[in-house]
């Protein structure tokens, strides 16, 4: 049985004028002809649309998304409410929602003969009224119209007669504990993409039926305060250790800048996991995923990059070093390089001088990536990444061009983008053993291999193009 009712006019009527002359205004807004708003049209991100499994009372459903398709918000991302809603006026009454429960949707319940329609030349005009809004009014077939959301329901008002004081009416659950799915249908009414749909990851660290046992994640002494942990976390912004010992449930892990590690038995901890520093500070990071653990965010000092579930993705990585004892019992380190087509979302250290025209200031890192036969490695103690004004502000103690063994920039070598070399106190040219060197025998702690450019705007800092690993050489007496 359909629900009457009266409703005094007590909002502003929001009037549409003639097809050639309808415009667009904005904030509230009601448009047709003149910017026609589609489901991943321009005005909106591209966004990742795919099948999502999602928790609910009754259970996981499973979001079977089709191209024009995507999230707003549900019950696990519910953090995302958006501020306002975007609707078309499709005309189609009677169609059900593909993705809410009849209980969260009643739009659908609403016959085209139970609703004025004002006839015109070109197609039959209608009124609705947004509760807590307001009125549109001459709205037609294809016209988009937004609205601020206001509470957990919106409330849709048809006029019933010509005297407007009997109304039908429907509700659409709009606080997120329902799937708010752009491109579906409620009745005559079909939700729009304003730029709220959610990016969705590759796939899911939290899941309603299975909590990781493991956490990957990567050290950075620069900590950030994690939105999505809303609260929960104690690891936040601040500046952390460069390089520290942490404790995590009775496991250890040395870590410095850009180390990766992986703590295990993270469904034993409970609610949370603790890290406890060499320092005797500590923070902690909820776990139980009532609050979302999601790739790549930044939770302190702590970037989250991947659990046993949904692993990581492989970095762009064009350096990498291994340190081993060759059959001497020396130390030796073993660097591998590639960077014949850098890619520019590689990790590497922000030291373009500001001075530097050939430097994107955005990013801090040089624009050119044609390698040269003047770029060359270098060996850095960790800690030098809190160097001023630029990390690695400092002559290396241990280093050599990638051709290795030869001056490549005065003697005309061919450029070298991709090799192998290894640094050894016996076959280290002599031309890096001046000013700062360091022999490989006396190194000892944490430092991180870098590629870099000779010809930055001042050296140092010399323009790094990679910032690889970092390499644990042992205690002097330990070796």
């Amino acid at each position: 049985m359909q629900e009457m009712s009266t409703l005094v006019f007590a909002f502003l009527v929001l009037f549409i004028t003639s097809s050639e002359g309808r415009t667009r205004i904005r904030g509230n807004f009601l448009e047709s002809d003149t910017i026609k708003a589609t489901i991943g049209n321009s005005n909106s991100p591209s966004k990742s649309r795919r099948d999502l499994k999602s928790g609910k009372k009754d259970g996981r459903i499973d979001y079977d998304f089709g191209p024009d398709e995507c999230l707003i918000c549900d019950s696990v991302y519910k953090d995302s409410k958006p501020e306002t809603l975007l609707m078309k006026f499709t005309g189609d009454f009677g169609v059900m929602s593909k993705f809410m429960d009849e209980d969260d949707s009643t739009c659908n319940t609403i016959r085209a003969e139970d609703v004025l329609a004002m006839g015109n030349d070109d197609e039959n005009v209608y009124s609705v009224t947004v509760e807590e809004y307001g009125i549109f009014g001459n709205l037609q077939v294809g016209d988009v119209f937004q609205f601020e959301r206001v509470g957990a329901w919106t409330k849709f008002s048809f006029p019933t007669n010509e005297e407007n004081d009997e109304y039908i009416s429907c509700e659409l659950h709009t606080s997120c504990s329902a799937p708010l799915v752009a491109g579906d249908n409620h009745g005559p009414f079909q939700l729009l993409d304003n730029g709220s749909c959610l990016e969705i990851p590759d796939c899911e660290i939290c899941d309603y039926d299975e909590k990781p046992t493991e956490l990957v994640f990567r050290y950075r002494s620069k900590g950030e305060t994690s939105e999505l942990q809303m609260g929960r976390a104690t690891c936040n912004e601040g500046i952390y250790p460069s390089s520290t010992t942490l404790n995590v449930n009775g496991q250890s892990y040395s870590v410095s800048e850009g180390t990766e590690f992986t703590v295990t038995g993270v469904d034993s901890f409970g609610a949370d996991t603790d890290f406890g520093f060499e320092d005797g500070s500590s923070c902690s990071i909820h776990t139980s995923c009532s609050v979302p653990l999601t790739k790549n965010d930044v939770i302190g000092p702590f970037e989250l990059l991947g659990s046993n579930r949904c692993p990581p993705t492989s970095d762009p990585q064009c350096i990498k070093a291994t340190l081993r004892v060759d059959v001497n019992g020396n130390n030796v380190v073993d660097v591998e390089f590639d960077y014949e087509n850098l890619d520019p979302n590689r990790n590497f250290v922000s030291n373009c001088s500001p001075s530097d025209n050939s430097c994107d200031l955005n990013t801090g890192s040089i624009t050119d990536f044609t390698p040269l036969s003047s770029d060359w490695i270098g060996l850095y103690p960790c800690e030098l990444s809190e160097t001023e004004p630029f990390a690695f502000n400092v002559e290396p103690s241990t280093w050599t061009y990638t051709c290795y063994d030869e001056v490549c920039r005065e003697n005309q070598f061919p450029a070298v983008p991709k090799g192998n070399i290894t640094f050894d106190d016996e076959t280290l040219p002599e031309f890096t053993k001046t000013g700062l060197y360091k022999p490989l025998e006396e190194l000892e702690g944490c430092y991180v291999v870098l590629l870099n450019r000779i010809d930055g705007f001042s050296a140092p800092p010399y323009y790094n193009l990679c910032l690889g690993n970092t390499i644990e050489f042992p205690a002097q007496g330990n070796a």
